[in-house]
């Protein structure tokens, strides 16, 4: 097994275990505009928080990493100024809106930037 292999396999775990590893639940929307969760590994949601107010901070980004086969077998394609929504730990949704989509086909992810804008 090459490494691009090797990398592609620990994507399950890195990428995607929500109970035990680093991913995050966010849902999507799929073709037929149904709502669909899927797990990536993401920079800090609270960082588009004002953690004083609950106020978006419009001008700060984060990053999503997804697993491109995920994305697929779900009939999701992540596009710019599609909207992801996720909750935090109190339950509170949140929506953002996607300004830019970086395949990396190599190892199978996709690096997604949100923004506050939704």
């Amino acid at each position: 097994m090459n490494l691009n292999d090797i990398a592609e396999s620990d994507l399950d775990f890195t990428l995607e275990d929500t109970e035990t590893g680093f991913g995050v639940d966010l849902i999507f929307l799929d073709s037929e505009n149904e709502e669909i969760t899927i797990p990536c590994q993401t920079t800090d949601i609270s960082y588009f928080i004002e953690p004083e107010t609950g106020q978006g901070i419009e001008s700060r980004t984060i990053e999503i990493i997804g697993r491109i086969k995920t994305f697929e077998n779900n009939d999701v394609s992540p596009a710019k100024g599609a909207i992801v929504k996720y909750y935090d730990t109190n339950s509170n949704l949140y929506k953002s809106c996607i300004r830019q989509v970086m395949p990396d086909r190599k190892i199978g992810i996709l690096k997604i930037i949100l923004e506050a804008r939704a």
